[in-house]
């Protein structure tokens, strides 16, 4: 056996063989110039491994990945919504190539080390597939390639292209944006045909795999056809892309390792349905032989709060709308399982950066949709817009009315019942000066029946009694 670190306490200890282990940990200190060691003995029992697939593919189990093709002939070709990839050479002598990225995060890092086998397998499609292609040759891809959102005709986007695999990077020549040699490789084949082809495994292809997990990056790939890019023109092959319409036909890359039985098992469970910013989702994950469990955001547009993040089953309230990835990590004595959620939450307009959206989609001019811009000239910000149910649109009179019958001066207002991060109070000052305004005196507000608004409830406050004159104003504030 060999450990991580074996001058640690804290260490990671690799086992060649299953069977029953004992182990010693000596610790020493000096006394007076003399060295004391103390030692304690632990006693561990290791299973045999089992191996474990791990299969990525888009649709499958919320995964999403990159497949696109690039189009020597049309170098600003974006094809990332194509539901095939294109791969040899086209009539007019271009060629044409494919990339692909699968995030492997969601593997155990610890299973990096024991990968035994990657395989990657494709769906020819046969649709106007012309000739025969010679050997597909998988090659590392040397940057992250953008999918972009090309459909048909000449559709030109964000996406990659022959020119750029990103905004930044050229597609050159092999060692430039691609690996000189192979990792894997399919033999040649009538294009005519509707087959499944399987990239192999291989050393280099595991290595790659194993390099990708160990830190923490995307695997990136290519697939080109050499001899046919130096062939005869018009023959080439397609593929189904990940964006096929049928999910058991869309490239699948499948890795094989060793898994240690005692590890923890992590089902992480299907996304909440009808997720809505603010308000509570529950999570229904579960793990088993686990000493610990924790809930964590990879990523997404806001916060998330987990009622109890050291639960598998647990509400979680996200701050905002928009797509997020969530991790359930597991752990024990034998190491750590994690697995990942994806989940949709939908915009609420009771929370202000939604409401931001709703009314003004796509925009972020704070002089637009800011909380103290007045886009519709009515005088009211939209913050307060936003907290008395008005529509910022639209020009508005506040929903405030005043009965100053002596001695008690009432202030009745409506402000929306699904507002949230907001206060409103109610402020007078006899001078209206800087400084002066003051909730002193003023009563709880109180609803005023009938309370059958849906959306609007009308609330009542009482002054303190005044002189000859006051002022009165409805303040509006987010709440800290």
């Amino acid at each position: 056996m060999t450990f991580s670190d074996p001058n640690a306490g804290d260490t990671r200890a690799r086992f060649s063989a299953p069977g029953s282990y004992q182990l010693q940990v000596a610790a020493r200190v000096s006394n007076s110039g003399n060295p004391v060691t103390g030692t304690a003995s632990v006693s561990v029992v290791i299973s045999p491994q089992t191996e474990v697939n791990a299969t990525f593919r888009q649709g499958e189990n919320s995964y999403e990945h990159i497949a696109t093709f690039l189009r020597g002939d049309s170098p600003t070709y974006n094809s990332g919504q194509r539901d095939q990839m294109l791969i040899g050479k086209l009539s007019g002598g271009q060629a044409v190539r494919a990339v692909f990225s699968y995030d492997l995060s969601s593997m155990p890092p610890a299973s990096g080390s024991e990968i035994t086998s990657v395989t990657l397998d494709v769906w020819t499609l046969s649709t106007s597939s012309p000739g025969t292609v010679g050997p597909l040759q998988l090659r590392s891809l040397l940057g992250t390639p953008a999918e972009g959102s090309g459909t048909t005709g000449s559709a030109t986007g964000d996406g990659a292209t022959w020119n750029n695999r990103t905004s930044t990077e050229i597609w050159t020549a092999a060692g430039g944006d691609f690996a000189v040699t192979s990792l894997s490789t399919v033999d040649g084949y009538l294009a005519a045909v509707d087959v499944q082809k399987t990239f192999p495994s291989t050393a280099a292809l595991v290595d790659a795999v194993k390099d990708a997990v160990a830190n923490s990056k995307a695997l990136n790939l290519a697939i080109l056809s050499p001899d046919t890019e130096s062939g005869t023109a018009n023959s080439y092959t397609r593929l189904h892309s990940d964006e096929a319409s049928d999910t058991a036909k869309r490239p699948k890359l499948t890795i094989t390792y060793g898994a240690n039985p005692n590890l923890p098992t992590v089902a992480p469970g299907t996304a909440p349905a009808n997720a809505t910013s603010a308000v509570a989702a529950t999570l229904g994950g579960s793990v088993s032989n686990a000493t610990s469990t924790l809930w964590s955001i990879v990523s997404g547009p806001g916060s998330v709060t987990f009622g109890d993040a050291a639960s598998a089953s647990t509400p979680a309230t996200f701050s905002q709308a928009g797509e997020y990835q969530l991790r359930l990590t597991a752990e024990n004595s034998s190491g750590k399982t994690s697995g990942d959620l994806a989940v949709t939450v939908a915009p609420n307009p009771g929370v202000f950066i939604d409401w931001q959206q709703i009314h003004w989609p796509g925009v972020s001019d704070p002089a637009v949709n800011g909380p103290q811009a007045d886009p519709d000239h009515d005088g009211l910000a939209n913050l307060a817009e936003f907290a008395l149910g008005l529509a910022p649109r639209t020009p508005s009179a506040p929903p405030v009315s005043l009965n100053d019958t002596q001695p008690a001066m009432v202030v009745t207002y409506a402000k929306s019942r699904h507002a949230t991060g907001v206060n409103t109070a109610v402020e007078w000052s006899d001078l209206l000066t800087p400084g002066s305004w003051s909730a002193a005196g003023v009563s709880a507000p109180e609803v005023v029946l009938p309370d059958n608004d849906p959306d609007l409830i009308d609330l009542r406050v009482t002054l303190p009694p005044g002189t000859d004159r006051r002022f009165v104003r409805l303040k509006v504030t987010s709440l800290p």
